[in-house]
């Protein structure tokens, strides 16, 4: 399993660090996890790296904010070579722009990715999903937005897709809450505690990818 964290880096160490990407192996019982360990160099940096994703001939794609980047917020991603993680590798455009592009969804045959781009011209504001398929030449083409079903004037972000139910899952800051009167304070905490109130809650669609 591979996670973020900015965890000390070494042991005995007390300070938090940078965040960086890190991945625990199942113990052979079947019963417990190894303990963390570090992705290594050729995925983390002195800067921020999040988000992992794994596709099935291990290649890890993921989130880095760095000064070297397109934007504030860029994709990246790391080539397995069978042994080890190759050096990182920021993808080219149209995927990622001077803009933040982020937490990135992998199909696992890596044909296609679904990520969040942050107010993009033409967008719904804020953050909008938006998915890339790969060519015949290896090339991501132009990404496309998913629209107004998917997208709002909200944040959505941090996509995943069940290829079995054909599910998409994602996390939205949508908010339908209206302003209206209410006969007490507990059916004004009821009313806030509503699914879409403008807080991150998890959205389900069926939508074949």
């Amino acid at each position: 399993m591979y996670f973020a964290s900015n965890r000390p880096k070494s042991d005995g160490d007390e300070k938090a660090g940078d965040f960086d990407i890190w991945y625990v192996n199942r113990e052979p019982s079947g019963t417990g996890w190894s303990a963390p360990i570090n992705a290594g160099n050729a995925v983390n940096t002195q800067e921020d790296e999040f988000y992992p994703v794994i596709t099935a001939n291990f290649n890890l794609y993921f989130t880095k904010d760095s000064k070297s980047g397109m934007g504030k917020d860029d994709i990246y991603r790391c080539q397995w070579d069978g042994t080890q993680y190759q050096q990182a590798v920021l993808l080219d455009a149209p995927l990622n722009s001077a803009g933040y592009e982020f937490n990135a969804y992998v199909a696992p045959d890596e044909s296609w990715i679904l990520f969040t781009r942050y107010n993009a011209m033409g967008g719904f504001g804020s953050g909008d999903l938006y998915l890339s398929r790969k060519d015949k030449s290896g090339s991501w083409s132009i990404p496309e937005n998913m629209g107004s079903v998917i997208n709002t004037p909200s944040m959505e972000y941090c996509p995943f897709y069940d290829f079995d139910s054909q599910i998409l899952y994602f996390t939205s800051r949508r908010n339908l809450l209206v302003p209206k009167k209410f006969s007490d304070v507990d059916a004004f905490n009821d009313y806030i505690s509503l699914g879409a109130n403008g807080l991150s809650k998890i959205f389900k669609i069926r939508i074949k990818i």
